[in-house]
């Protein structure tokens, strides 16, 4: 079972619950999270969950049962593919600083997504090229045309409660919220590869991997550049969109594949 970031929290719930049946009658051999933390020993970043809790909470409460994030990722790689050298159209406008084009706006979900949403520091898609008023002009690992078509793909609905219940895991703070689905995680024994991103959760994703109960744990994070450049490292969407991918991810998901 193979899970990118929030498929990722998705397959360790199925093997927590996976845990509580009967050995014979489970599906999971072998589990490879990718780019992903379902809990973090960062202080800091379990605050920014429980941070965000209340109002999430609040939204779900006032009937929010769908995040719209994938109709503007979508319409932006539209904007970005039919008219790239056009300013941003309002509303859109209002998200991005003046001046910039669909094509800029595009390429910062990609190379500046902490722009958008920060789980972890500097986090980004696609590694980027930045102009001198740091406005992202190109990407550095993968095709920009293959990006912004990526893009124009997003789904137009994500279950809202699906991000809360994350935050909920990640946040671990009863009073705040509980979840059933993270109770098992070390009755877990399953052989498990974390595949990870320097520029997207990365290192931060193996923490997780500490509390399942597997003695067959193997990480492998794709890091291009050193650790004070993070903003320049391959990123979240670069796992599999990159032109080196075959060579920096997959090859060695097979190799771990066929070696188990």
């Amino acid at each position: 079972l193979l899970g990118w970031s929030r498929g990722g929290q998705i397959g360790y719930a199925y093997l927590n619950n996976e845990t509580q049946i009967p050995g014979g009658f489970r599906n999971v051999a072998g589990f490879i999270p990718v780019d992903i933390y379902l809990k973090t020993d960062d202080a800091g970043l379990r605050q920014l969950a429980c941070d965000r809790l209340p109002l999430e909470q609040a939204q779900l409460a006032g009937g929010t049962f769908s995040s719209q994030n994938g109709v503007l990722i979508s319409t932006l790689g539209y904007l970005a593919l039919t008219a790239p050298d056009d300013l941003v159209p309002p509303p859109l406008n209002g998200l991005f600083p003046a001046g910039y084009t669909n094509r800029n706006a595009a390429l910062t979900v990609g190379a500046a997504t902490f722009a958008l949403a920060n789980p972890v520091p500097l986090y980004h898609f696609t590694g980027g090229v930045f102009d001198a008023e740091f406005k992202p002009v190109d990407l550095l690992y993968t095709d920009d045309l293959a990006f912004l078509s990526f893009e124009t793909t997003a789904s137009p609905f994500q279950p809202f409660k699906e991000l809360v219940d994350a935050d909920i895991t990640t946040c671990d703070n009863p009073a705040l919220g509980d979840v059933t689905w993270d109770d098992n995680l070390a009755d877990i024994e399953v052989p498990v590869l974390y595949v990870g991103a320097g520029g997207g959760f990365g290192e931060y994703g193996i923490y997780t991997t500490t509390l399942l109960g597997s003695t067959d744990v193997t990480t492998h994070v794709v890091s291009l550049v050193p650790p004070a450049a993070r903003l320049f490292d391959f990123g979240h969407a670069d796992l599999f969109l990159a032109g080196d991918a075959p060579a920096l991810v997959w090859q060695p998901i097979l190799d771990w594949l066929q070696a188990h």
